[in-house]
C-alpha cells in the first residue's frame, strides 16, 4: 500500500505504473502494479476513495475543469503557503492550479523532515533556483525571492554545523548559507548580555 500511495502522490496511474515497471523488468512491483489496477477498479466499483484519491482526484478536477480552476482561482487570490520543503509533487499542483501562480511560498530546505511522507524539498529549491539573484534577492519578471538568513534560534557553532549537513545532502548550489555575522540573538532584560545562550531558570511553585 506504501508503493501505492507514493505511486498516487506522482500522480501515476495503474496504467503508467505497469509501462514504467515493464521498462525495468521488476516482478515484485509487476505484482505492485497489478494490485493497484484491482485496488482502483474495486474502489471505483464501490463508489469509493481513498486518502491519496482525495488529494489526485482534487488535482484532477482543477486540471481538466476550467469552470472549478477558475472558481477558485478568484475566491483564492493570492495563496501563501509556509513550510514549502514539505509539500511533494500532487500538493504543488493544487497550490499551482489554484493561485494563478501568486504564490508566496515560505520554506528552507535544510529543515525537510517529512520525505517518509513523501515530501520532496527539491520542489522548493527548484523555484528558488529558478530566480535570477540580484544584490541578496532573487528577482524575476514574475516577482520575487527573498533570503531570510538571519538565524535567531542557534549559535553559530550549530548552524555551521547544520550547513555542512545540509551541503552534504543537498549541495552547496541548493542550500541557503546563513551570513558570517549570524550569531545567536535574545532579548536584554535589565541588563547587557553577551552574544551566548542565556541560562535557563526552573521556577519550583511549591516553594516561596
Amino acid at each position: 500500500l506504501s508503493i501505492i500511495s507514493r505511486q498516487k502522490d506522482k500522480m501515476i496511474s495503474p496504467d503508467e505504473m505497469m509501462e514504467n515497471i515493464e521498462a525495468g523488468n521488476d516482478m515484485r512491483l509487476y505484482h505492485v502494479a497489478k494490485a493497484y489496477k484491482r485496488y482502483q477498479t474495486q474502489l471505483k466499483e464501490n463508489n469509493a476513495l481513498d486518502f491519496d484519491d482525495i488529494i489526485y482526484k482534487t488535482v484532477e478536477l482543477l486540471q481538466e475543469h476550467e469552470d472549478i480552476r477558475t472558481y477558485y482561482q478568484r475566491k483564492f487570490r493570492y495563496v501563501l503557503v509556509d513550510e514549502y520543503q514539505d509539500t511533494n509533487y500532487v500538493q504543488d499542483r493544487i497550490f499551482y492550479a489554484i493561485s494563478r501562480n501568486n504564490r508566496f511560498l515560505v520554506g528552507d530546505i535544510k529543515q525537510s523532515i517529512y520525505r517518509f511522507r513523501s515530501a520532496e524539498p527539491e520542489i522548493f529549491s527548484s523555484y528558488l533556483t529558478s530566480f535570477k539573484e540580484y544584490d541578496g534577492v532573487c528577482v524575476d519578471k514574475d516577482g520575487n525571492s527573498v533570503h531570510m538568513s538571519e538565524n535567531f534560534r542557534c549559535d553559530k557553532s550549530v548552524i555551521d554545523f547544520s550547513n555542512t549537513v545540509s551541503d552534504y545532502m543537498f549541495g552547496t548550489s541548493k542550500s541557503i548559507p546563513y551570513s558570517e555575522k549570524d550569531r545567536l540573538k535574545h532579548a536584554k532584560i535589565g541588563c547587557d548580555y553577551e552574544s551566548v545562550v542565556p541560562e535557563i531558570y526552573v521556577i519550583d511553585k511549591t516553594k516561596n
